[in-house]
């Protein structure tokens, strides 16, 4: 499990990383219940803020019977689908705690009836944590949940239908949903700026049109914009943040944290 780096170039003790959380923790500004997240990776110092202010948000942790984390597989890999934790696992061990993974039986209940047409569902979402964007927001998210279940659903060339389908199951069970990815990547400061606008109008405007452009987890958003429609939830955007591309030419990427209200 790769951690945050804060600049010091070590990784922090289990006392100063949630003294860290402490001290960036956010006022809560609405106190309705928060039903949704969208949050960057948490890969540096202004990303694992950004992950803190959308975290701070949530007033009651014990109102969720789960917490679905959502991201889609970087990687090429041989199968395409819906990965999830295999039945078997309750826990998995991170850096600073084991982390609850055991799916409620009722939510295992509605998944496997779900039709996914044309999109396999593989029960080995552990093994590809490392190579998606879960792993460095994971601490934050554990620390905030505690014993609640958090659930890793990742994905590989998913049609969003079928991520909406698997998203409104988790939804209707009172699962908490939260995506990990970012907005735009790898372009200017001044198309970074111009791509972003746009999706943050089309959330707000519940226009699920996002394309790959826009954010690298598109398919998830666009299913997330459906539920919000279906649902009625009422997103707000807490954060937003240019920072440096990940990729090999270096230019800017997008992040937001953004809450998504009942």
């Amino acid at each position: 499990m790769k951690l945050p780096d804060f600049g010091a170039g070590n990784q922090y003790s289990h006392e100063q990383f949630t003294n860290w959380i402490d001290e960036h923790k956010r006022t809560i500004i609405d106190f309705h219940p928060v039903k949704a997240v969208f949050i960057p990776p948490a890969k540096e110092e202004q990303l694992s803020d950004l992950n803190v202010c959308a975290l701070s948000q949530i007033n009651e942790p014990v109102d969720y019977s789960c917490v679905v984390v959502i991201s889609h597989i970087k990687v090429p890999l041989e199968s395409n689908g819906v990965f999830l934790p295999e039945t078997e696992l309750t826990t998995f061990k991170t850096a600073f705690r084991d982390i609850n993974i055991a799916m409620p039986e009722n939510i295992n209940e509605k998944i496997n009836k779900i039709k996914h047409t044309g999109t396999n569902l593989y029960r080995k979402a552990i093994e590809f944590l490392d190579k998606t964007d879960i792993e460095y927001s994971l601490p934050f998210i554990a620390e905030r949940f505690k014993d609640l279940p958090i659930i890793p659903m990742l994905y590989k060339k998913c049609d969003s239908s079928v991520i909406h389908k698997f998203m409104n199951a988790f939804y209707n069970l009172k699962a908490l949903i939260i995506i990990v990815g970012r907005l735009s990547c790898s372009f200017s400061i001044q198309e970074i700026r111009s791509f972003d606008s746009s999706t943050i109008s089309k959330i707000i405007a519940m226009d699920d049109s996002v394309n790959s452009t826009q954010s690298n987890a598109y398919i998830a958003l666009n299913s997330l914009i459906k539920i919000s429609d279906e649902k009625y939830l009422r997103p707000k955007v807490l954060s937003y943040q240019i920072v440096e591309s990940s990729q090999r030419y270096t230019n800017k990427a997008g992040c937001a944290s953004i809450v998504f209200y009942r």
